[in-house]
């Protein structure tokens, strides 16, 4: 067998124990999000789901898989696209990072509406932003594109953040049509995905400077 047509990187090729771990842990989670109050949606869209399915299938098949798209146009490709693999401690850190604080961001906001009563959620996280949960989700998701940048992981990631925006969108109807104008106001002071910048100390150094 030719050896130079194995990678010696020291990545995890082939390990197929990794790929059905991670998929089971992933789909047991999944099962709880869906399953659990953490949303306490009237109706639960399974298409969005099946997307976050498909992304956590398709990321671990090319992270500890056989890389099949790596292996097939390796023939094609020079020596210098073979870098990328493994991906440098500092970009792994990264991610490591962004998938810590969607974890925390989704505990966040699940602590938040396990304990609520019948009433708009205006505290806690719920006060910078009215959609943590799913930011949670973004970031977490991103954080593992970015420890390992798979073609797949790259094609799903983009189509999982509209999905999961589009869902926002609707799910807020239900909400407005639940609570009313107490939610439109709610809505109108708190962005949906993006909170807002304090800039009151910037403010108050430009009063400073008129002075």
């Amino acid at each position: 067998m030719d050896n130079s047509l194995i990678p010696q990187s020291g990545v995890l090729w082939g390990r197929w124990d990794l790929v059905i771990i991670s998929i089971i842990v992933h789909l047991v989670v999944l099962f709880f999000f869906i399953s659990s109050s953490f949303l306490k949606p009237k109706k639960v869209d399974f298409r969005s789901k099946g997307i976050l399915v498909g992304f956590v299938i398709a990321l671990y098949f090319e992270m500890y898989g056989i890389p099949l798209t790596i292996f097939l146009l390796q023939p094609l490709m020079s020596e210098f696209l073979m870098h990328f693999y493994p991906v440098p401690f500092a970009i792994r850190f990264i991610g490591s990072v962004l998938i810590f604080l969607g974890f925390v961001i989704i505990y966040l906001g699940w602590k938040k509406i396990h304990s609520r009563g019948n009433e708009v959620i205006k505290t806690g996280i719920y006060s910078y932003v009215r959609h943590p949960q799913y930011i949670g989700l973004m970031l977490l998701t991103l954080g593992q594109v970015v420890q390992w940048p798979t073609i797949t992981g790259i094609i799903l990631w983009p189509l999982l953040l509209v999905i999961y925006y589009k869902l926002a969108l609707h799910e807020e109807k239900d909400v407005e049509t639940r609570f009313g104008e107490e939610y439109q106001q709610y809505k109108a002071e708190v962005p949906g995905f993006f909170p807002k910048l304090n800039l009151g100390f910037l403010s108050w150094r430009h009063k400073e400077k008129t002075l």
